[in-house]
């Protein structure tokens, strides 16, 4: 049976087909821990999509951004999360014709994300 890597990211869900590498790499970056300026790989966004149509956006929202849905790194805690070092935008796809479907959604986002981070877009061929 085949894998498919899918992204650097999946790596991590791989660990059986090399595990001495994923040991090593473990031990390796707990016994060198960094300072702030040397993380310049660490992403400095992170980017949801989140349906217009959502019951629960803010619902949704919380559980994408949950720890254990954050790339490894973010679990052993040798990257940041915290807003002042990950900015953070959502994109609200819409797959109505209503505008309002999508101003309801980012109403409710606005209680917790900036306007100028929330964008829509539109999944009709209007």
């Amino acid at each position: 049976m085949k894998r498919k890597l899918t992204s650097l990211l999946d790596y991590h869900k791989y660990e059986a087909l090399t595990p001495w590498f994923f040991k090593w790499k473990r031990q390796f970056l707990q016994q060198t821990m960094f300072s702030d300026h040397e993380l310049l790989t660490q992403p400095i966004a992170f980017i949801y999509f989140i349906s217009a149509t959502e019951a629960n956006p803010m619902s949704a929202l919380e559980i994408l951004k949950r720890a254990d849905n954050l790339p490894s790194l973010y679990k052993e805690g040798l990257y940041d999360d915290t807003p002042h070092a990950v900015q953070s935008f959502v994109f609200v796809l819409n797959p109505t014709d209503s505008s309002k479907a999508f101003q309801d959604c980012q109403d409710t986002i606005m209680q917790k994300h900036h306007l100028s981070t929330i964008f829509e877009i539109s999944m009709t061929s209007k």
